[in-house]
């Protein structure tokens, strides 16, 4: 770690703490009504996937949308990137995976449009291959999670798509960049009566990713700045339909399709390195949801949805990907249903939850390497139910009451070859206080205690000829607590909160010599605290940021073996500058620091990754052609010192990256 990065990152932490210590501070400019609060970056008030209720036993955050086309995303993992404790980075199988606050990817449920969009089989969504065109913004919780979220959830992420009550008309975008990059996406909004519709499609493409300048890969990779294996095409269409029913409420029914292909940077610090493509990715979904208000003290959310996810993996003998060994072709098909109902009288709410997950995993594979292709067919199945009950009761005006109970069963009713392991029922519970100290001061605290079951493909995948299956896997347990609080002013908003995780039967994976096994740890605990704020400077600038310290541990570890879990930074911050003239210009510049992590070699050895900073540079100009003003010139500029960023051993993130491009509203 060099000195100048070291001091990059206390400059970076400095700052950001100026901030959150300075926001009480300006509290006495709260009442200025010159400060329009739709401009602050991070809320502080979310809904729950199903239902537009804020719990004070979570922690929830949400991406304004007006950020979205500030943040020029070309996928929604450049949108979750942005919020609290989120991190999202590409593993070796060449998945884009979210984490938060220190949970692991299969403890993070993501839901589209109130729809679960995980695929059951291994519980994880590649959030690169969901389109940021098809995203209208982006909510997150985490904490003690009510059982509403579903089976595995300890921490959410809810993305929505774009708003069909926005004014009518056609808006496109077209953009390119370095790398061969080139993509656009346009939408159109309709109102027929009380019906409005939505229509919107995108393509991308790219050559490939460029390495920065500090990146040593001694395996796999050529003399070039372009990383191996990295190009990249997709492209999505989404149909939404949404009609209000008056006090009744409403029903919407959303079509999501997006296929993309590309290719899999190999792990270039290990000689035995994977070289995969995915000539196949592909995600289709129905789904409808409604609203229902009976009366004015009972109210009704449903989410209905069917998904169908198709990947075909190939595998090649070397970096050359010109000799094929094996392929691996995926087919799962979900049907989905969460219902919620509440119930108001006075000061009691209830809310009774349930989620039914049927899910079935269809693979081949096929084997190239004898003299006729060998192939093997097999299937799995699974559903999911959770239960539960969640009560929130307002002692005084100020003391606020939750509760939650409610259960978590995972059945695998077919487990192809191999013999089932039985079923998972896992008792969900949490317990929450608030007290509203202040008008924009509110404090909290919970607990609660959820699992992790082991997915089907933890217990029985081979990810070809990788892992060894381990049926013997057995459920993460995992009690929370967390004390909190946030203030909430129109110039001001700032939220602050220490966590705390104790985790049994902790699932983490070993080496068995060239291959690797699904174990239970001992147990592993999680502590940290958790920080964002956002701060209007003047009506036009506002300076927003956040930061999470997560420190996680392994209980008892053998001797010899780490006491750390792989990949997890102990420290993720990020500060923004952002400039924004109402119907003008706009300019911003962001830093984001990501302290030490580690993670195993090709031995299974932990090695320390290095802190990085990494600077991203926005700006946007409207112009006029034609006559017409609704036109706008944007460039943004990712990592602009090209510097170093690796969330995992042999697999470094992008360097420099620049787009350039054009919207326009019609």
């Amino acid at each position: 770690m060099t000195r100048a990065l070291k001091i990059s990152g206390l400059l970076t932490g400095a700052a950001l703490s100026a901030v959150l210590i300075a926001t009480p501070v300006m509290a006495w400019a709260n009442g200025s009504d010159a400060y329009d609060s739709a401009d602050i970056e991070t809320i502080l008030v979310s809904a729950a996937p199903n239902a537009d209720a804020h719990s004070i036993a979570e922690t929830q955050h949400r991406l304004d949308p007006l950020d979205l086309d500030r943040l020029v995303p070309v996928t929604a993992g450049d949108l979750i990137a942005r919020l609290p404790s989120a991190q999202v980075a590409a593993n070796s199988r060449g998945q884009t995976l979210a984490t938060l606050r220190g949970a692991g990817e299969r403890q993070v449920a993501i839901f589209y449009d109130g729809a679960l969009l995980n695929v059951p089989w291994d519980n994880r969504f590649d959030v690169a291959a969901l389109p940021a065109g098809a995203v209208g913004g982006v909510e997150t919780a985490t904490g003690t999670l009510s059982p509403q979220y579903g089976v595995n959830a300890l921490g959410a992420i809810s993305l929505s798509p774009p708003d069909t009550e926005a004014s009518g008309g056609i808006s496109g975008r077209l953009f390119t960049g370095n790398d061969g990059q080139i993509g656009g996406d346009i939408d159109a909004r309709i109102t027929l009566g009380d019906t409005r519709l939505l229509v919107t499609g995108g393509a991308f493409r790219r050559d490939a990713l460029s390495l920065a300048s500090g990146a040593d890969l001694p395996f796999h990779q050529p003399p070039t700045r372009d990383r191996l294996n990295t190009d990249r095409e997709q492209a999505n269409v989404l149909l939404r339909a949404e009609r209000d029913f008056g006090t009744l409420g409403s029903l919407s029914a959303t079509l999501l399709y997006a296929d993309a292909e590309h290719g899999v940077a190999p792990e270039s610090d290990r000689a035995d390195a994977r070289f995969w493509r995915l000539p196949e990715l592909r995600t289709a979904m129905a789904i409808v949801r409604g609203h229902l208000t009976p009366s004015e003290t009972i109210t009704l959310f449903v989410t209905g949805w069917v998904q169908d996810f198709a990947q075909t993996i190939t595998s090649f003998s070397d970096a050359t990907y010109s000799v094929l060994e094996d392929s691996q072709k995926d087919d799962d098909l979900t049907f989905g249903l969460r219902a919620q109902g509440g119930w108001v009288q006075g000061p009691l709410s209830l809310v009774a939850s349930a989620n039914i997950i049927r899910s079935r995993h269809n693979q081949l594979d096929t084997d190239f390497t004898g003299p006729l292709p060998s192939k093997t067919d097999s299937s799995f199945a699974q559903n999911l139910i959770s239960i539960g009950l969640d009560a929130a009761y307002s002692l005084t005006e100020t003391i606020s009451l939750e509760a939650a109970l409610g259960l978590d069963r995972a059945d695998y009713t077919d487990t192809g070859p191999f013999d089932p392991p039985g079923r998972f029922d896992e008792p969900v519970f949490r317990l929450g206080a608030a007290w509203q100290a202040a008008p924009n001061l509110q404090l909290r605290a919970a607990i609660g205690q959820k699992a992790r079951v082991p997915t089907l493909r933890d217990l029985f995948g081979t990810a070809i000829n990788r892992f060894l299956v381990n049926p013997e896997l057995q459920a993460e347990t995992i009690r929370s607590a967390e004390l909190g609080g946030e203030w909430l002013g129109e110039r001001v908003q700032l939220s602050l909160t220490g966590f705390h995780q104790n985790v049994d039967d902790t699932i983490d994976q070993i080496r068995i010599g060239p291959l690797r096994q699904r174990v239970n740890l001992a147990g592993s605990t999680i502590w940290g605290i958790e920080s964002a704020g956002s701060l209007f400077l003047t009506p036009s600038l506002t300076l927003a940021g956040n930061a999470t310290y997560t420190r996680i541990r392994r209980q008892d570890p053998a001797p010899g073996e780490p006491r750390t879990i792989a990949e997890r930074p102990e420290l993720l911050a990020r500060l923004s500058l952002d400039y924004h003239q109402p119907g003008g210009a706009r300019a911003g510049v962001e830093g984001i620091f990501t302290g030490r992590a580690f993670s195993p070699d090709d031995d299974g050895v932990f090695q320390a990754l290095p802190r990085s900073l990494q600077i991203n540079l926005h700006a946007a100009y409207p112009i006029r052609l034609g006559g017409l003003d609704h036109f706008e010139v944007f460039v943004r500029a990712d990592n602009i010192t090209d510097s170093l960023v690796i969330p995992q051993a042999g697999l470094p993130a992008p360097g420099r990256t620049v787009r350039l491009g054009l919207t326009a509203r019609l």
